[in-house]
C-alpha cells in the first residue's frame, strides 16, 4: 500500500514532463470527477445555452436562406447537433451526481437527468416519425 502511494506521488511530481497524460477540464467533468454544482450550472446549463443559441441562429437563418431545404429535416439536424451536446452534459451531471455535500442535491440532478433525457428524446422521436424518409 505504501508503494502504491509513492509511485503516484512520484507520478504528480513529474510535472508538465510526465509521462502519464492529464485528462484536461471537460473530460474530468465526463468522468465524474469534478463538484455537482460545477457540473450542473456550468455544463447541463451554460454549456447548454451554446447550442440552444445557434439552434436560434440557424433556424433564423434557413427561414432567410435562399434555398430551402424540408423543414422536418432542418429540424432533425439541430436536434442531432444538440443530442450529441446534451448527451454528454447528461453523463457528466450524472457522474458528478455522487459529489454533492447533500444526498437530496444528488437525487434531484439524477431526477432532472432522466426527465431532460426523456422530454428530448420523446421530441426526438416525434421528429423522425413525422418524415417520409
Amino acid at each position: 500500500m505504501k508503494d502504491e502511494r509513492e509511485v503516484k506521488k512520484k507520478i504528480d511530481d513529474a510535472g508538465p514532463f510526465s509521462l502519464v497524460p492529464k485528462k484536461n477540464w471537460l473530460m474530468q467533468y465526463f468522468y465524474g470527477e469534478k463538484p455537482l454544482w460545477k457540473a450542473f450550472w456550468f455544463i447541463q446549463i451554460g454549456g447548454g445555452l451554446i447550442p440552444a443559441a445557434l439552434s436560434i441562429l440557424a433556424v433564423l437563418w434557413h427561414l432567410r436562406a435562399p434555398f430551402r431545404v424540408k423543414s422536418e429535416y432542418f429540424l432533425l439536424l439541430i436536434y442531432s447537433v444538440n443530442l450529441s451536446y446534451l448527451l454528454f452534459a447528461w453523463i457528466a451531471v450524472w457522474r458528478c451526481a455522487p459529489n454533492s455535500k447533500y444526498q437530496l442535491f444528488s437525487q434531484l440532478a439524477r431526477i432532472l437527468v432522466i426527465s431532460h433525457a426523456g422530454y428530448y428524446l420523446w421530441k426526438f422521436f416525434k421528429i423522425i416519425s413525422v418524415i417520409k424518409f
